[in-house]
């Protein structure tokens, strides 16, 4: 079977599969060709279905190839371990960020504090970054992925939201934490520094700690920004502020 993509130049080939496939089913929003195959290839005879094969549209890669296979429903009791531990996880997190958080803290020299929809608008390129490292990786559509629609309504698509939450975590500690910016703070012109009189980096450790609680609950992060001291949960856990650089004063 082989796989063409139209173009401006006509068609271009992506992929030649071999499969003896009985029939091509296109999955455009998940960014994946199926072929059906329906012929055993020892016997040569017809009859269910005998192997499934999924291409990636994108980079023309086979994704997946072999019979199918159904998984039984989880039962009971890994449900329940599921909701006991999402609720210990709940638990722990509220118990923290219900506590009143310091009233006051030393604004470092020569920055200021960030705006809110700056801020905003440098989390929205970190996570599109993070979102097209993981559907290139899993072979799946960018949107679906950015916009978390494929959580629910693609095969696969939880897993990709996964994926791309791990790279945005591991690349916002990576780089805040060493350098003090993510590369959507670069581009927006802010970064990451310590409370105190002079501006330091934060960290790996308290990076880390700052990147779970924002990008962990990320409804409660982005209502922080609002707060009178211009700061999430994340940024009080680490001793952090996002700061631009301060306008001179006249003289």
């Amino acid at each position: 079977v082989i796989i063409s993509r139209a173009s401006a130049n006509g068609l271009r080939e992506i992929a030649s599969v071999e499969a003896d496939a009985a029939a091509v089913v296109a999955m455009a929003r998940e960014g994946r060709l199926m072929l059906v195959e329906r012929v055993d290839k020892a016997t040569r005879a017809t009859g269910n279905i005998r192997a499934l094969t999924a291409v990636s549209l994108w980079t023309g890669s086979v994704l997946a190839s072999g019979p199918p296979a159904s998984s039984g429903a989880v039962g009971f009791p890994e449900l329940r371990w599921m909701a006991l531990l999402s609720i210990a996880w709940m638990v722990v997190l509220l118990t923290y960020l219900l506590r009143k958080p310091p009233d006051a803290f030393e604004l470092p020299r020569g920055v200021a504090l960030a705006e809110p929809g700056r801020r905003f608008a440098a989390s929205i390129v970190d996570w599109g970054l993070a979102s097209l490292l993981a559907s290139a990786l899993l072979g799946m559509s960018p949107i679906a992925v950015f916009t978390v629609i494929g959580a629910t309504v693609l095969p696969g698509g939880a897993a990709a939201i996964f994926v791309a939450w791990i790279f945005v975590l591991a690349m916002t500690t990576v780089f805040e934490g060493l350098l003090g910016w993510s590369p959507g703070k670069l581009l927006l012109g802010c970064r990451v520094v310590s409370v105190g009189a002079e501006p330091r980096v934060l960290g790996l450790r308290r990076a880390g700690a700052r990147a779970l609680f924002k990008w962990t609950i990320v409804p409660w992060a982005a209502a922080g920004l609002a707060s009178s001291e211009g700061r999430h949960r994340g940024d009080v856990a680490a001793g952090a502020i996002v700061a631009t650089a301060a306008a001179d004063e006249p003289a």
